[in-house]
């Protein structure tokens, strides 16, 4: 079994004195070999995700942190001695899985009105298969990925899917927040479901892919469409907000 990878970004802190009382950060990398992995997991806890296709044989992480506090005291206190406080980790004890973890340490109390997000972009090469992030609060953003499935479950934030090719089965899971997919192919996808309760839904489907798309609103009886036959079957729902379908 390959040893467990775990690190954490000591990141160096660039002050922004501002009104708003925040600090970011500098941008950290590291290069995970690709090897046997042929997924990738993310959990966040706050902060904004981005997964974007790679080049070569390696996943790419980068790391940012933004804190909210308020004043220069606090929020370094917060960050710790050269980020310490803000922990980005990844496991791969399992040899095909990739496991990315960000939060903020167990040691640190926030106050009332502090708030730390740490905004991750992930770079992933071709040859991964299927991509998972699991997130508190977040904008997750996948743009121009080849063919994978997703699995997205997101409790507070935006999920967009922009110039992407979906496969398998994937699901797009909002509790409060808006979705918005607008997919190059899905040809090879078996399954599509995507659903908020609160928020609205915009889904591009191509043109000439033959699908059959059932859509839910209100919590009302869902209608279905059909173009021709075959194709993946697409679920589409939201309990307060609308949908719209477009190819």
């Amino acid at each position: 079994m390959r040893r467990r990878l775990l690190f954490s970004f000591v990141v160096l802190a660039v002050l922004v004195f501002c009104g708003c009382g925040e600090k970011g950060t500098q941008l950290e990398k590291t290069n995970i070999p690709m090897e046997n992995i042929v997924s990738v997991y993310v959990e966040s806890e706050e902060g904004s995700v981005e997964i974007r296709p790679g080049k070569g044989k390696t996943i790419q992480i980068e790391a940012s942190y933004v804190i909210t506090a308020g004043n220069k005291d606090r929020r370094e206190q917060i960050a710790g001695y050269g980020g310490e406080n803000i922990l980005v980790t990844t496991d791969t004890s399992n040899p095909s899985v990739l496991t990315i973890l960000s939060r903020l340490s167990s040691d640190v109390t926030l106050r009332d009105g502090e708030n730390v997000q740490i905004n991750l972009r992930v770079l992933v090469p071709e040859g991964i298969g299927s991509v998972a992030i699991q997130s508190d609060s977040a904008d997750i953003a996948i743009e121009d990925m080849f063919g994978c499935a997703y699995s997205i479950v997101n409790n507070a934030g935006s999920i967009r899917v922009k110039d992407s090719v979906i496969t398998g089965k994937s699901s797009f899971t909002n509790i409060v927040g808006d979705v918005e997919m607008k997919l190059k192919r899905i040809d090879a996808a078996e399954e599509i479901r995507v659903s908020t309760d609160v928020g609205d839904i915009r889904f591009n489907c191509p043109r000439s892919t033959p699908y059959t798309a059932t859509i839910e609103e209100l919590s009302q009886r869902g209608y279905t469409l059909t173009n021709k036959t075959g194709g993946p079957q697409i679920s589409l729902s939201t309990k307060v907000g609308s949908i719209r379908f477009q190819k």
